[in-house]
């Protein structure tokens, strides 16, 4: 996981969570424009994984495939939005964040990033995301078309 945020953008063009995770466009950046940036020997390394997610409203845990992701509430925080754990399985990198909360930085300021985490509630239009305390939150000010940062894991 880079340690620190890599790039701003929004999690979709308009405000929807309608499809989570798999349906953003954030993700579809990340598959495909990001990726192809980074040099061909580092490409070749990089395995496909199985991220859980969630899509508005639904209590289930969906699966999708990917090379290059960001992470979840649960996997950073292991604490949803007031205290709730919206994502219970999966890998966790908690070790890594311990030492500075779940904290970024961007341009050397503690800085917002999304996770792709949508909203927990029956709820259109948001994601939740890691605040400047390293916490995880949404509220209905921070949309998905709102623009914060990324944080990029992938698996060798």
């Amino acid at each position: 996981i880079s340690k620190y945020i890599i790039d701003t953008r929004v999690m979709n063009s308009t405000r929807t969570n309608v499809g989570g995770w798999k349906d953003s466009e954030m993700r579809e950046w990340l598959q495909n424009d990001f990726y192809n940036t980074l040099p061909s020997n580092i490409k070749g390394m990089i395995k496909y994984v199985d991220k859980s997610y969630h899509d508005k409203g639904t209590s289930s845990t969906l699966i999708v495939s990917d090379n290059i992701w960001i992470p979840s509430c649960h996997e950073v925080t292991n604490v949803g939005y007031a205290g709730i754990k919206y994502e219970t399985s999966g890998a966790t990198y908690h070790e890594y964040f311990k030492n500075y909360g779940a904290k970024t930085n961007y341009d050397g300021v503690a800085s917002i990033y999304w996770s792709r985490s949508a909203y927990g509630f029956n709820i259109d239009g948001y994601f939740q995301y890691i605040t400047k305390s390293g916490t995880c939150s949404s509220s209905y000010s921070d949309a998905a078309n709102k623009s914060y940062g990324v944080v990029f894991g992938f698996c060798i």
